[in-house]
């Protein structure tokens, strides 16, 4: 206490992974989390009491995608006010996805900028989202406990509003689209990239897979 010493920082544990960090390091060197302050890590171990342990960012996209999906399907059902194909086959209507934040070209070139990251999490009917989420179920895991859930987050969020990206000029600034389809194939190309940069007889399998898969 009454010592001029200054008290020297002592090495923190990573609140994600539980590894041992250096006092003047503000990023784990195990799973890329952050844990000065308020961390992605210590959002996933609060999140840890009600979601799966293993991959909990994949299991929080996956029940926000229906969750979405649900609202839309209700909001549909409301526009129609009465006996509508799409409310009992799921087809959601096109004009609640817009206003929920699908990606639209016009509204894109107008400074809407938004909708490239809103529209990853919206489904336009019920093969769309069983389909996507199926491939996340499968895909999403492993990338997760490859690079950690804050990078994992980080990569399916900046490459599904690429994807959007590609789709927009693709379309000459015209497109209606929506899904994490993008975000998904960007995954895939995550792990061939990783597995072609660290060889082994495992990558090549899980390549050969990807590949055929995409």
């Amino acid at each position: 206490l009454f010592s001029a010493r200054s008290k020297e920082p002592r090495p923190r544990v990573c609140p994600s992974c539980g590894a041992l960090v250096g006092a003047y390091e503000k990023r784990c060197h195990r799973c890329g989390t952050g844990v000065a302050g308020l961390s992605f890590g210590r959002m996933k171990k609060w999140t840890a009491r009600f979601l799966p342990e293993r991959a909990p960012v994949s299991f929080l996209l996956l029940g926000f995608n229906v969750l979405l999906f649900l609202a839309a399907w209700i909001a549909t059902a409301r526009d129609a006010r009465g006996f509508a194909p799409g409310v009992i086959t799921g087809q959601l209507d096109a004009g609640v996805l817009e206003r929920m934040g699908a990606m639209l070209g016009p509204a894109i070139l107008l400074g809407q900028y938004w909708r490239l990251v809103t529209a990853i999490f919206l489904h336009a009917n019920l093969l769309h989202i069983g389909f996507n989420s199926l491939v996340l179920l499968d895909l999403g895991p492993a990338v997760e406990e490859l690079y950690g859930s804050a990078r994992f987050f980080f990569l399916y969020v900046v490459t599904g509003a690429l994807g959007f990206v590609v789709s927009l000029f693709w379309h000459g600034g015209m497109g209606f689209s929506l899904g994490a389809s993008g975000a998904l194939l960007g995954l895939a190309g995550v792990m061939i990239g990783y597995t072609t940069r660290y060889p082994s007889s495992v990558g090549r399998t899980i390549r050969g897979q990807l590949s055929r898969w995409l």
